[in-house]
């Protein structure tokens, strides 16, 4: 049993990025989905004030942290359990896993052009991925036909790049249904360095600002 901690209020694994490889690597040996999720902030804050969204995230078989700014706005960093968000680092590891080993995996996105755009990205550094299928969770779609859009596939591994929370919901609600090997929730924009908005240093500043924010409320809430 590996050991969680709590980071606004959301259940997080303690190992390194390695560790996370060894046990992704076995989950792509079992035929049962395994759900692993790397935490961002946007989600994180969400999960704060969402007690069904922490759930979701609770029952899921990995959950990593996949930003600085969730290790700098709390004191997790000072345990000496974490230098870099491991979250980050084993996207990286666990992408290039898939391309060294041609593995076949299916996008999820919450439009068709970040499917697109995350297909692009995919075949221009990872080109020995295989991609089977994409699609995408707009108001339109229901999960039914996302789950058949991906059970109509051979695939090894779900990509997914939904924003929160409905990434969250359908595969908590689908996991049951769905034919693949690992889901790796990565949220809006995911780990990897596909998109770069020019806005992101105005959003980073503002989020670590809320979340240091929350993080005092909650102190002096424990002080009283």
């Amino acid at each position: 049993m590996r050991e969680r901690i709590s980071v606004l209020k959301v259940p997080v694994d303690v190992c390194s990025a390695k560790e996370a490889m060894k046990i992704a690597i076995s989950y792509m040996e079992t035929e049962a989905v395994n759900v692993i999720e790397v935490l961002n902030s946007d989600v994180a804050l969400q999960a704060d004030v969402n007690e069904e969204l922490r759930s979701w995230i609770e029952n899921m078989d990995m959950v990593l942290i996949g930003e600085h700014m969730l290790l700098e706005a709390t004191k997790v960093q000072k345990t000496g359990k974490f230098g870099e968000p491991e979250g980050r680092l084993f996207t990286k590891m666990f992408v290039r896993y898939l391309h060294k080993n041609r593995k076949k995996v299916f996008l999820l996105a919450d439009g068709e052009k970040e499917a697109d755009e995350f297909e692009q990205y995919l075949h221009s550094h990872y080109s020995n991925i295989k991609i089977r299928g994409k699609y995408w969770m707009t108001e339109e779609v229901d999960e039914l036909t996302v789950a058949n859009r991906i059970n109509g596939t051979e695939n090894d591994c779900i990509l997914s790049i939904i924003s929160a929370p409905k990434q969250e919901e359908f595969i908590a609600k689908n996991k049951n249904v769905l034919n693949s090997r690992v889901w790796l929730g990565l949220g809006r924009g995911g780990q990897l360095e596909w998109e770069k908005e020019k806005s992101g240093r105005i959003r980073s500043f503002f989020l670590k600002s809320f979340l240091k924010q929350i993080l005092k409320k909650e102190q002096r809430k424990n002080e009283a």
